[in-house]
């Protein structure tokens, strides 16, 4: 008996031998990953008041899973109890589709990355790597609506963390009980086949097993235009100041627009049509990410004339000219900022500060002399037929006035309204309006449409508390717009917030002005936003409802405007946008068979 315990006690130590051998050689080969060198900056930190329960009932490494590209994700919490591992989608040739993975541990866990396999459909036709985007979804501070526009303190209370920076890194590092969300871009070549693709995603952790994730992609036998041929007008309003104070450069030196051509690239890319140009300079000391900064000089002689120096303008329009945005030329604007205008002063060699702030016979002379300089000098380039002043309704004097001023004097500058309600009685004087969404109907615009050909635009600005682009905005909200400008006949979108940073935006969004976000839709180093990559899906989906409307029934129209005619910003709530545009997507995934 005592030889059987013996040999049994042998056995069961050589068994548990070459499980423990085992198990190290399988977390051997985990860890054939080649070892990467992960620089980045720290991320905010906002801890919960309590812990979250559900991570004593998570399994430790790492766990994956597809998530909604409608939801954002808490950082501290564990976002699912059921896991997704396959994943379906539709989209056109042409069209880039979104996808978010939701990562999540309760151990601390280093380099953690996703390696993606080709797209490949039964015929052996493939989409490569190289069109598919991973970018891990930075964390940062973020506040709440409260009152809207106007001044606001950051306070802790309101103070919590938004997933929203999309950082370009090759892989990350993951704190114990903490949830890391990744988003997905396919870009589907034009020139793509027809058909259902396959691929599938492993996501890496030194010292765990690797998770899988599987999609199939229907690729439907349409195409959506190029960039260069989309009928949206997006005017995202740049600010190269911002870029120049970020990287520490010149103000429109070499470097400058070096630094620039990642941003630049990036809004063309997207189908931007518009350069924004400034025209006066920034009037605070203090100077700031969002300070205007003039793109024409202003001097006075010693013999009391007004002298302009359009050499930066002009450098600037051709070198987004050569980005391939070059459709229309906004300037900005009639006015400047605070109505305080910065000239330099020849007789003395300093800068120099005066008020235009009352309507007087010295204001309109200094604006007259401005406006016909300018308009020689626009003349003279070609461009004058492409460009307009834009005039805002927020901070200005008498509309009316100030239109019926620019059509006296120089009539032959177009002019961009910006205004938060309908304004029918000056639609003969502009040529581009702007408009909140809140005074939009689709019977207003379809009645315009008729006896004006005036360029409308949604205008998204900090008065509506949804839908909106704010960083605690739900995500469905900003493709949301897409559908709101296609069921309303609207031309575009403005929105005056694309790169107004704060001083440190990759960790604190909130401003004292106006909600989280309002101010720009990317980060620095050209980072993109959640937010942003939403904002382009609804415009895909505004140029592709433009297409199939030419093609559908009588009946088929129908249920696409019943649909429709839920768009509108009256007693939305929180889940309203989603659920709109989700129907409307199958709708248009249903009728792009057909």
């Amino acid at each position: 008996m005592l030889y059987l315990y013996e040999w049994i006690e042998n056995n069961v130590m050589n068994r548990i031998h070459i499980t423990i051998l085992l198990a190290l050689f399988l977390t051997a080969c985990y860890n054939q990953r080649p070892k990467l060198e992960i620089k980045t900056y720290k991320e905010a930190e906002i801890m919960p008041d309590a812990e979250d329960l559900l991570w004593e009932k998570t399994g430790r490494g790492l766990h994956a899973s597809f998530g909604s590209t409608d939801m954002r994700y808490s950082k501290y919490q564990v976002p699912m109890e059921i896991v997704v591992k396959d994943m379906e989608l539709s989209a056109w040739r042409g069209e880039r589709i979104n996808m978010q993975l939701v990562l999540w541990t309760v151990s601390d866990l280093k380099q953690v990355e996703c390696v993606w396999q080709p797209l490949v459909n039964e015929s052996g036709d493939s989409i490569i790597t190289d069109n598919i985007n991973t970018r891990f979804i930075r964390y940062v501070v973020a506040d709440e609506y409260k009152n809207g526009c106007g001044l606001r303190s950051n306070d802790l209370e309101s103070a919590h963390l938004e997933p929203d920076v999309l950082d370009n890194l090759s892989a990350m590092d993951m704190a114990g009980k903490t949830v890391r969300p990744v988003w997905i871009c396919i870009d589907v070549p034009q020139t793509a086949q027809p058909g259902i693709y396959s691929s599938s995603v492993k996501i890496y952790s030194k010292m765990n097993s690797p998770q899988e994730l599987r999609i199939k992609l229907y690729v439907q036998d349409r195409t959506i235009p190029s960039i260069a041929n989309r009928e949206f007008h997006l005017n995202l309003k740049q600010n190269p100041l911002a870029i120049a104070l970020w990287h520490d450069v010149k103000p429109w030196s070499e470097e400058h627009f070096e630094a620039m051509k990642p941003y630049m690239q990036l809004l063309a890319k997207s189908g931007q049509k518009s350069v924004s140009c400034l025209l006066y300079e920034g009037v605070s000391e203090d100077v700031t990410f969002n300070t205007p900064t003039s793109m024409i000089k202003w001097s006075k002689t010693s013999d009391g004339n007004w002298k302009f120096d359009f050499s930066i303008l002009e450098r600037w329009i051709r070198y987004m000219d050569a980005m391939g945005i070059n459709k229309h030329i906004n300037l900005y604007s009639i006015l400047p900022l605070n109505k305080q205008l910065f000239y330099h002063n020849e007789i003395n060699g300093t800068n120099t500060l005066i008020s235009l702030q009352e309507d007087s016979d010295a204001r309109r002379k200094i604006l007259k002399a401005y406006f016909s300089n300018l308009s020689q000098f626009l003349t003279e380039q070609g461009w004058m037929d492409k460009t307009s002043i834009v005039i805002e309704d927020k901070n200005q004097e008498n509309l009316a006035d100030f239109i019926y001023w620019m059509r006296k004097y120089e009539p032959e500058f177009q002019i961009t309204l910006i205004t938060k309600r309908y304004r029918p009685e000056l639609l003969d004087s502009v040529q581009h309006l702007g408009l909140s969404a809140q005074y939009i109907t689709a019977e207003s615009m379809i009645e315009m449409k008729k006896t004006d050909d005036t360029k409308t635009s949604l205008t998204i600005d900090c008065s509506l508390e949804r839908p909106n682009l704010f960083t605690f905005s739900s995500p469905s909200e900003a493709a949301w717009f897409g559908w709101f400008a296609a069921a309303h006949r609207l031309d575009g979108l403005y929105y005056s917030g694309f790169n107004d940073w704060t001083a440190e935006p990759l960790i604190d969004g909130r401003t004292t002005d106006a909600p989280s976000g309002a101010n720009s839709l990317i980060y620095p180093d050209c980072r993109s936003s959640v937010r942003f990559e939403k904002l382009m899906e609804g415009i895909q989906d505004y140029e592709k409802l433009n297409l199939l409307e030419k093609d559908l029934t009588s009946i088929q129209l129908e249920e696409l405007h019943k649909l429709q005619s839920r768009f509108t910003v009256h007693r939305m709530d929180d889940n309203e946008a989603a659920i709109v545009v989700r129907k409307g997507r199958e709708i248009i995934n249903r009728l792009s068979d057909l």
